[in-house]
């Protein structure tokens, strides 16, 4: 199969423009040039692009673009009461995230039926940490069983207060994911 390389040369004739040149390479490299005439369709290409430029350039005059906005300006744009996916300090629950998977397993309890079944898997459950701190709109993301997941919504509902998020100084809602694993040796 023959394949296509582009190649450019100059010839003086009628008034020194550029002409191109295929060059089809064929078996036992011998070559074929066919000429062709490609320099106008490109000076229409290129005026047609000097034209439109300024319209495709943004405007010198524009209004302000996201990174000049502040932190403030954010906020009072997010609806009031409604909770932030990511914040600047995130909720942390008392003594961090070590103390909370220890207060979390210590008040867990497997359920019997699911043991002997040998349910074992991740529940993944994503909650409110309010303003106050409270854990609120608790719900399962993922589960695994029905037993299961309605056990680690249980135990995630009565779980102590947190240190609540903030987003510029101000205590603010954030939504949190936690994953509570099931295995049977526990």
């Amino acid at each position: 199969m023959a394949s296509l390389l582009p190649c450019r040369f100059f010839l003086p004739a009628k008034g020194a423009f550029a002409k191109t040149a295929y060059l089809y390479q064929k078996k036992k490299s011998s070559f074929y040039i066919y000429p062709t005439n490609r320099a106008r369709p490109m000076k229409k290409l290129l005026i047609a692009l000097l034209c439109f430029l300024p319209a495709l350039l943004p405007a010198q005059n524009a209004p302000e673009t996201p990174a000049e906005t502040s932190a403030s300006d954010v906020q009072s744009e997010w609806p009031q009461g409604e909770p932030f996916a990511a914040v600047e300090e995130m909720p942390q629950f008392p003594g961090g995230e070590k103390a909370m998977y220890e207060w979390l397993y210590a008040h867990l309890n497997y359920p019997e039926s699911a043991r002997e079944r040998g349910v074992a898997g991740n529940v993944w459950i994503r909650l409110v940490v309010s303003e106050t701190g409270k854990v609120k709109n608790a719900k399962v993301a993922r589960g695994i069983d029905p037993e299961c997941d309605a056990e680690a919504l249980r135990t995630v509902r009565s779980m102590p207060d947190w240190i609540p998020g903030r987003q510029n100084g101000q205590k603010v809602p954030v939504y949190y994911t936690l994953r509570i694993v099931f295995m049977p040796s526990r």
